[in-house]
């Protein structure tokens, strides 16, 4: 087939049928023989089909994906932008324009891509889901929470979206009714570890701090090494004003490698890292043991490289 097509290219460049054709298989091949050189081949022959076809839509769709396979987002955009002009109902090439400006840092955008994607189909669900994530990315948690409860009556028994409804109105600061949906979510699966900490996280801001507790440490049995069960715990703890125990899981969370935290730079898990030194120390000066209290604040002053509030630590701790 390759042969065949390659043979009707040469005697007619501007065939766009041949090029698509021959762009379609490599991408099949490569994907079937796992070949990727052959990307680069279907990209090659899908442009010079757009370039003698703009209009074809299918073949830019490709291409757009192709380009992001390779990270080169401008590239990608440019042909997504084009695909919506010509097909303005084009739901798929909004929905992964808009993860490209989620990528490439610019939310509101991509925000307003899935609303319009969701307008265009509103019955796809992978829109609403990435909707509701930027949303509470921008803070704007109302919203989140209204886009999950749409997305819950397409799929009323989806655990995901309703343990994402719970998180929305909690930082929304509805908690009462982030536990009923948290509550509801480990009705279903009741080792639903994000529902678990949920809860947790809820029952610690309503003070609940002994339920709070038992919920992490059922969360811990399943995870040992869960950031953010382990986080929550530790603050549950100092706000229990039991200390020892509080130091306990600080130090654990520090053991973590940095892979458990949930951060992509380093320099934001060494912040992180200078404030359970922090902690630490004020936990320790809470336990009568200065000395150590001193160490972890000059630890903590040490990691954080120049951070005024970590500087100011240091220096309260040694009056």
């Amino acid at each position: 087939a390759v042969k065949s097509v390659q043979k009707a290219v040469e005697l007619n460049q501007e065939l766009a049928g041949a090029h698509r054709l021959l762009g379609n298989i490599y991408l099949q091949q490569a994907r079937a023989e796992k070949r990727p050189e052959l990307l680069e081949k279907s990209l090659l022959e899908l442009k010079e089909t757009v370039r003698i076809e703009p209009w074809d839509v299918d073949s830019r769709q490709r291409l757009s994906e192709l380009y992001l396979m390779n990270g080169e987002f401008e590239e990608a955009a440019e042909h997504l932008e084009s695909i919506i002009k010509q097909s303005p109902n084009s739901y798929y090439a909004m929905y992964r324009l808009a993860q490209i400006e989620h990528e490439t840092g610019n939310r509101q955008r991509s925000a307003e891509l899935y609303r319009q994607a969701i307008v265009a189909e509103p019955r796809h669900q992978a829109s609403r889901l990435e909707l509701g994530r930027v949303l509470s990315e921008l803070r704007e948690f109302d919203e989140a929470a209204s886009v999950y409860r749409d997305a819950l009556q397409l799929a009323p028994q989806d655990v995901r979206l309703r343990v994402r409804l719970g998180y929305a109105l909690a930082n929304s600061g509805n908690l009462s009714s982030a536990a009923k949906e948290f509550e509801q979510a480990l009705e279903s699966d009741a080792e639903n570890l994000e529902a678990l900490i949920g809860l947790a996280v809820v029952r610690q801001n309503l003070k609940e701090l002994d339920v709070a507790e038992n919920l992490l440490k059922t969360a811990l049995e399943s995870d040992p090494d869960n950031f953010r069960a382990r986080d929550a715990l530790a603050s549950v703890y100092q706000g229990k004003n039991e200390f020892d125990r509080a130091a306990e899981e600080l130090e654990a969370l520090l053991a973590l490698p940095d892979e458990a935290y949930p951060y992509r730079e380093r320099r934001q898990i060494q912040r992180q890292r200078a404030e359970y030194l922090a902690q630490l120390g004020f936990a320790f000066q809470e336990l009568n043991d200065e000395e150590r209290s001193l160490g972890f604040f000059r630890q903590a002053r040490e990691m954080a490289d120049g951070d005024l509030h970590f500087e100011v630590a240091y220096v309260q701790s040694l009056l």
